[in-house]
């Protein structure tokens, strides 16, 4: 039985992300592993490009990226954040925390919550709940949920599973106080027995036991989406989007199919920009935009899934001109 509940008077007011500007696309993959194999990859898993950061910029400069883009549409100042959270698996220090960095960097004021959440895959849908959370807090009316991944610098260069599928990308996100703004559904859960599926030890590189991954996806990621929509009384029919994390496009064809969307539904952007960890939800989201952009207020499901084993759903009205773009860094 999952987590469940709701959020209410909490509002998603800004988001923007954030990509390195190097863009790589298959063919030095192909030169390394192989044409014929490439071709495979591409047509299994989904992606043709995906962008790499330098060696010397990091997930914290992707975020900072994308919250002075924010920023600069008004979304926030220096003197009104109460809060900042940073979600990575991919940190500047082992310490300190990295939000207390960005908090310095951004200029934003010292008396201020600042911490990070050690989540990948899941970890936007979480950091929306962590940051909800806050803000039923006395004192707290506005949360800077800052977050992404590096996962490249964790990737082996000869590891054919691995290098190809991962791209950078940071993103941020405001979320509001907002008395009468529309609920946030929520259910999330965790299985810490499968923790070794996706892992890099200490100092190490990303390894990844694909099938086991496959297999708690397609077991139990689709079971928390149709049960949170049942708790709401909301069919597939009613939802205009699925967002999910951009694992790889045989798994979003497999959720889709055994939660009954439509993959006209199911908007992907790691074709362009890899699996982009705990940003492929809001780089989903920003690129959807992008593509719309007199898109306002849809009804959504987000869902985020992997490493942890860890497993969350959102369902809530979304309104898309509080997409702000990408930036490239």
């Amino acid at each position: 039985m999952a987590i469940k509940g709701t959020v209410e008077n909490v509002a998603i007011v800004g988001m923007a992300c954030a990509v390195p500007a190097d863009c790589r696309d298959n063919v030095d993959f192909a030169k390394r592993f192989g044409q014929e194999q490439m071709a495979k990859f591409e047509k299994m898993v989904g992606v043709r490009e995906r962008r790499i950061a330098a060696n010397g910029d990091t997930t914290a400069d992707l975020a900072h990226a994308a919250a002075v883009r924010l920023k600069e549409t008004g979304c926030w100042n220096e003197q009104d954040v109460d809060a900042v959270l940073f979600v990575t698996q991919t940190p500047n220090h082992v310490l300190p925390s990295t939000a207390c960095e960005l908090q310095m960097r951004l200029g934003i004021k010292r008396d201020v919550v600042a911490y990070d959440i050690n989540l990948g895959c899941s970890g936007f849908v979480y950091g929306v709940l962590s940051s909800a959370s806050l803000l039923q807090m006395q004192g707290i009316h506005k949360v800077l949920l800052l977050g992404g991944d590096t996962i490249s610098k964790l990737t082996a260069e000869d590891d054919a599973s691995s290098a190809p599928l991962f791209g950078d990308a940071g993103f941020a996100t405001l979320l509001s106080r907002s008395d009468g703004a529309v609920p946030i559904h929520y259910s999330f859960m965790s299985d810490g027995a499968g923790a070794g599926a996706i892992l890099a030890e200490h100092g190490g590189r990303l390894a990844m036991d694909g099938m086991d991954v496959f297999n708690f996806t397609i077991n139990e990621v689709p079971d928390l989406i149709k049960e949170q929509m049942s708790q709401c009384g909301i069919s597939a029919d009613q939802v205009d989007y699925l967002v999910l994390h951009q694992a790889n496009r045989f798994v979003l064809k497999q959720i889709a199919m055994a939660t009954g969307f439509d993959m006209k539904k199911i908007p992907v952007s790691m074709d362009r920009f890899g699996n982009t960890s705990s940003a492929s939800i809001p780089m989903t989201l920003c690129d959807l935009k992008d593509s719309n952009p007199d898109m306002g207020m849809k009804k959504i499901v987000m869902s985020g899934f992997g490493v942890g084993l860890s497993w969350g759903t959102l369902l809530m009205d979304f309104d898309f001109s509080k997409c702000n773009g990408i930036v490239m860094e």
